[in-house]
Parts: C-alpha cells; sequence; structure tokens
C-alpha cells in the first residue's frame, strides 16, 4: 500500500526504507585515465534499511539496500575547476560492482576566472530496482582533468553563510518487491 505524507510527496512507502548521506571532504581526480567511487563521511541517524558500506577491496562506499524494490536515489555534488580552460566531469552509477549502462552523464565545468575556480551543481536522480537485500550501487565520477574536484563550499563572510557539503545523497523506496 502506498502512503503520502508531506515529507513524502511522492507517495513513496517512505517508513520501509530511507537514507540520507553527504560528505565534507574535497573529492578529486588524481588520473583522468581512472574512475573514482564517491565517498561519504555522513549519515543521518534516521536512515532505516538503507546504510553506507564499505567496498572490501578499494574501501569506498557502497549505498547498500537491505529492503527489495524501486528506489528513487537523488545526488548533488559541487564540482570544481581549478583549471583556465572549461574541463567536463561525468557521473554513472556501478550496480553490484558493474557499471549500469544508460546512466554516464557529461557535465562541462565553468573554467577558473581570476582566483575563483569555475563551479557547477551536479544533480541527478534515478529510479533503481533493486534486486535483492544486499544489493548496493556506487556513484562513480571521472574527469577531463586533474584540476576537477566535488568539493565543499566555505562560508561566506559577506554576506554570511553557511558551508555546504561536496556531495548529498538522499535514497527512499517507492514501491517494494
Amino acid at each position: 500500500m502506498l502512503k503520502c505524507s508531506s515529507s513524502n510527496i511522492s507517495g513513496a512507502v517512505f517508513g520501509t526504507a530511507h537514507g540520507t548521506f553527504s560528505s565534507s571532504v574535497v573529492q578529486g581526480i588524481t588520473d583522468i585515465t581512472q574512475a573514482y567511487p564517491v565517498t561519504y563521511n555522513a549519515a543521518s541517524a534516521s536512515n532505516l534499511n538503507i546504510s553506507i558500506t564499505d567496498d572490501p577491496t578499494d574501501g569506498h562506499s557502497r549505498l547498500t539496500f537491505a529492503v527489495p524494490g524501486f528506489y528513487q536515489i537523488s545526488f548533488t555534488g559541487q564540482a570544481q575547476n581549478a583549471n583556465a580552460n572549461v574541463q567536463d566531469i561525468n557521473l554513472w552509477i556501478r550496480y553490484n560492482g558493474t557499471n549500469a549502462a544508460g546512466t554516464d552523464t557529461r557535465y562541462t565545468v565553468n573554467s577558473k576566472h581570476g582566483t575563483v575556480n569555475g563551479n557547477l551543481c551536479v544533480r541527478s536522480i534515478y529510479v533503481v530496482k533493486v534486486l535483492a537485500a544486499g544489493d548496493y550501487i556506487q556513484y562513480i565520477i571521472s574527469g577531463s582533468s586533474t584540476d576537477l574536484s566535488l568539493s565543499p563550499n566555505v562560508a561566506g563572510t559577506s554576506p554570511v553563510s553557511p558551508t555546504g557539503f561536496s556531495v548529498s545523497l538522499a535514497a527512499y523506496i517507492i514501491a517494494p518487491l
């Protein structure tokens, strides 16, 4: 049965599985021939049946699902470019260790202007079918320059503004299997 509430306007079975995760650290591209799993260093205390687990081979973050179903996953990253030229950053999903066809998106990040790095908000929303309890996904990035990163915003002073995460992710079940 689908349920709606003010915090869940899409009609998901929100109480079954949900989670929010973020990172406050810079996640850089150190080699343009490599792909890098996005990592998370914070999770909401109210997460239910969705967790971040470490990949045993490389220690990177996996978004792991305890309840099979269809999930909506929203990802936001703050891409930064310290290069004088525009650069491209790619973002895609890896599902149970395999790159998921049709999920790669390329974003062009503005060039550095003066002393200010180019910035772009990278966003994606996917609906993912999780086939079994224990399935996992990873968001993966690659880029055209080692001057690219997913970087947190620093606090502003004039006007005063808060810090921002380098990445944030929200996932919730929309239909159980």
